[in-house]
Parts: structure tokens; sequence; C-alpha cells
């Protein structure tokens, strides 16, 4: 078992993976595979990829690409009330929305290593994703003051996004001593920025729809680099 996997491994977690040793691919020359999946309908879903392998002699190279589109939607109401001291209701709250989130993620992958010995191989692997998300919605509300017999309306425009992009890259070496003694050697990077944006329009409307304010808008961006 290795507790602290290199990249390599292509680990899903950091909790240890068992190290399975095969029999080195031999065939010589191209081969490959590529798979498309596509669904329709409003929780729209595609996936396109394809892996390309090369090998000659000492040499493996490998080219890998995958992209993803998909939409999700939600909707939801909320109901609130308000009461006196004996439990009498005056006033109350209504809101309603149907938020649209599109979304995808684009993933490239570079390999290539090269066997100096029977005994000894160096390597890098490098991986690059983008992932960009948006996500658009308009919150209706309607606020009832039954104390004073006034109903005000309000909306809300609301469209929020990010775009992850991160690299990773690994060099290594392995080199077998003896059956059950080897040597790993690995140097790993990783770039990663995340930016997100909101925007917000807040618009207030009396019982005859008639705007009771300018639309009130407000403004987010942030960038979160880490390198």
């Amino acid at each position: 078992i290795i507790t602290q996997p290199g990249a390599k491994y292509d680990a899903a977690g950091n909790t240890g993976i068992i190290n399975i040793k095969l029999r080195k691919n031999k065939r010589q020359g191209w081969n490959g595979n590529a798979s498309l999946t596509y669904q329709p309908g409003p929780y729209f879903y595609s996936e396109e990829s394809f892996l390309v392998n090369y090998k000659r002699q000492k040499l493996n190279i490998l080219l890998g690409w995958s992209n993803m589109n998909a939409m999700g939607h939600a909707e939801w109401r909320q109901n609130m009330y308000c009461t006196d001291a004996q439990g009498n209701i005056t006033g109350s709250n209504t809101n309603h929305s149907s938020p649209t989130e599109r979304f995808g993620h684009t993933a490239l992958r570079f390999a290539v290593d090269y066997d100096l010995s029977e005994k000894t191989t160096v390597g890098v692997n490098i991986r690059g994703a983008y992932h960009p998300n948006k996500m658009g919605s308009v919150v209706s509300a309607a606020y009832r003051d039954d104390i004073n017999d006034i109903t005000t309306y309000g909306t809300t425009d609301a469209a929020e996004g990010h775009i992850r992009k991160e690299v990773t890259g690994n060099a290594y070496a392995t080199h077998k001593f003896s059956k059950d003694h080897t040597l790993d050697i690995n140097l790993d990077a990783l770039s990663f920025s995340k930016n997100e944006d909101q925007d917000f329009i807040f618009n207030r409307y009396n019982d005859q729809m008639q705007p009771t304010q300018l639309p009130d808008e407000t403004n987010s961006r942030q960038k979160s680099p880490i390198t």
C-alpha cells in the first residue's frame, strides 16, 4: 500500500492506494479510443472524449482530451408568516424562484515516459482543466402587511458564475533494485485560479405594480489564484 501516491497514479484521494504491478504493455505503434454521450431535454448533458497512445521501443506517449457540458434546473417556493403575541398573522412573505445552471468541464492530459534501462524509467505527466459555471434566476416576492392592509412586490434578477482553471504537472523517475525494492522520485507542481462574479438587480413595486424606487444594482468580482 502506498500511503502518499504521486500524481502518476491518478489517485482520487489521499488516503492511500494499492500498488498492483502488472507486466508492461509491449504492443508497438498506435492505439486509442473515443466516446460520445448525449442526453437531450431540460437536463441536457453531453460528453466527448478521446485517448491516444503511441509506443515505440522504449518510448511511450499518451494524449487524452475530454469535454462535458450540462444544464440543471430547480424550482423553489418559500412562505413565511409574522404573528403577534396572540398568534394572529400580521404579515407574510412569499418567494418563488426557478434558477437555471449551465456548466462544463474540459480536461487535457499529456504524458510521456522513457525506459532508460530494463530497471529505470523516467517520465512527465501534465494535466489541465477548464471549468466554467453560470447560473441565472429571477426571484419574485410578495410582502403583505395585514395591519396596514398593504401589499408590495419585488423581483431580484441574479446572474452568478465562476471560471476555474487548473494545471498540474508531475515529473518522476523509478528504479527497480530488486523484486521487493523500488525507488520512486516525484516532483509535483500545481497552478490553480478561480474567478467569481455576481450581478443582482433589485426592483420594488406597490400593489398597482408601479415602481416604488429606482432599481438597485449590486456587482461583485473575486479572483482566487493559487500557484
